[in-house]
């Protein structure tokens, strides 16, 4: 069974690459809730986890980068430096740092091994395979900008590629629904043969009575980071997916199920992460309506919008004057998934990581270990203790530079570079607390791109034998 869910794996995956860049980016949003299941037997990889995820993102990076035109996209990032050659200079320094500083601080600063032996123990620092695999992961995700933003340029394949993440929360929504079921419907082994990872599994945990769900990720915190994702990305990305009425009554499905899958996933980080996104779209709310105009298309829900909260608010305080107890249960699980989390031997492990990991960065005077080298529960930390402190500038240098950037033309473009400018707050909140690697994933990769080509006024330079003189310029007229 297992290997006939592989081969219907690379079927699609073949029959997605024929038919385009578009397609896959479709397939790709729909793998990211896919992240226990081996694409290719661990037996032929040394006991390496290939998950659809990057596999796809690989067949993507090469499927837009063997054109010309791909090519000269590449070429302009050296011959005309832009935000994005920001980022390659972090994957070169990123990829140095990792070859040579396990090597030249060998055994000469205290780490946490990112390979989990089910026990955390405080190591020295040396080579591992690990350094290979991480930065290989870095790289794809790297790429996956470079590539999303080339193959965004075009305003059309920037519309479809929005519209894909519908296929990626509905994919989200599915596989955990499924998962829940399984709790009173046999359906384990349907399921079995998508939980092919080498790693460990933590699928049948139970909290406050009932099993966490976790879909067909590998544990229940990396599922509700995928909902959160999806979600955060869904709704700031509402004003130009719900182009009409079918679509947003997706869209009003799609984030009811996501944000009602982030919950049962009981992961402390994502429910930590939902906070932030409640108080993210709150801000939101207000700036929109002090910074926007009557005839942009950011402006034009807001009335609505104030009604629905205003509704919700009215219904909520109902209840509660009714009976205040039924709250209790939500109370509970906060208090033991956030307030008392402290006391937590989870808790306490995770510290361990981070600490050990921060020290790490001062063991080696602020250089770092290189990508790979130390585990840590801190997306920031991870970063700057992998690559050091000129790494961790680099790269979150671009970040700003990505996603700060306006559009200027109150329409489809400046509505692309503002959700992915909002989008991005609340998952980072959420890898603030649980984040292992400086990997920062597909769908950030996504979102930079989408916030860059919405952004991005000039034309790449071209090897072509008459693009010898610098090539015009002009203006990206959203469709």
């Amino acid at each position: 069974m297992d290997i006939v869910v592989v081969l219907l794996f690379w079927l699609i995956a073949a029959i997605a690459c024929l038919r385009g860049a578009a397609s896959l980016v479709s397939v790709l949003m729909v793998s990211l809730s896919f992240g226990s299941f081996a694409v290719i037997s661990p037996a032929a990889t040394a006991g390496l986890t290939l998950t659809p995820a990057p596999m796809l993102a690989l067949i993507f990076i090469g499927r837009v980068f063997a054109t010309l035109s791909g090519l000269n996209y590449l070429a302009s990032l050296v011959m005309k430096p832009c935000r994005m050659t920001l980022l390659l200079i972090f994957w070169i320094y990123a990829t140095l740092a990792t070859y040579f500083l396990p090597r030249f601080f060998y055994r000469q600063a205290d780490i946490i091994p990112v390979r989990f032996e089910g026990v955390s123990t405080v190591t020295l620092l040396e080579p591992t395979t690990q350094n290979i695999s991480q930065i290989a992961y870095l790289s794809i995700s790297i790429f996956a900008v470079l590539a999303f933003a080339c193959h965004f340029r075009d305003a059309d394949n920037r519309l479809k590629g929005i519209r894909a993440l519908l296929f990626g929360a509905y994919a989200a929504i599915i596989t955990g629904l499924l998962d829940f079921i399984g709790q009173h419907v046999p359906i384990g082994a349907f399921l079995e043969p998508f939980r092919t990872a080498t790693y460990a599994l933590l699928t049948d945990v139970e909290m406050f009575g009932g099993k966490r769900v976790v879909g067909l990720m590998p544990e229940a915190s990396a599922y509700g980071s995928t909902c959160l994702a999806l979600l955060s990305a869904l709704y700031f990305f509402r004003h130009v997916l719900a182009d009409k009425p079918s679509r947003a009554l997706l869209v009003f499905l799609g984030l009811a199920g996501l944000l009602a899958f982030t919950w049962l996933s009981t992961s402390s980080a994502a429910i930590v992460g939902l906070a932030v996104f409640i108080m993210a779209a709150g801000t939101n709310w207000i700036w929109r309506g002090i910074t926007t105009s009557g005839g942009e298309l950011l402006n034009r829900s807001l009335a609505f919008e104030f009604w629905i909260v205003a509704l919700t608010i009215s219904l909520v305080s109902i209840a509660t004057l009714i009976d205040i107890s039924i709250w209790n249960p939500v109370i509970e699980m906060l208090d033991d998934l956030i307030f008392t989390k402290g006391g937590s031997s989870s808790f306490e492990e995770r510290s361990l990581w981070t600490s050990t990991s921060l020290n790490a960065l001062f063991q080696t005077y602020g250089l770092g270990v290189g990508v790979g080298s130390t585990r840590t529960s801190n997306a920031i930390v991870a970063m700057f203790s992998n690559v050091g402190v000129v790494g961790g500038l680099l790269f979150y240098s671009f970040v700003i530079f990505a996603l700060m950037r306006k559009a200027g033309d109150g329409g489809i473009n400046d509505a692309t570079a503002h959700a992915a400018r909002w989008a991005f707050i609340a998952p980072f909140a959420a890898a603030a607390l649980v984040g292992g690697s400086p990997d920062f994933g597909i769908v950030n990769a996504w979102l930079f791109a989408a916030a860059i080509a919405a952004t991005t006024t000039a034309r790449p330079w071209s090897m072509s034998q008459t693009s010898i003189a610098p090539a015009t310029r002009y203006t990206v007229v959203a469709r």
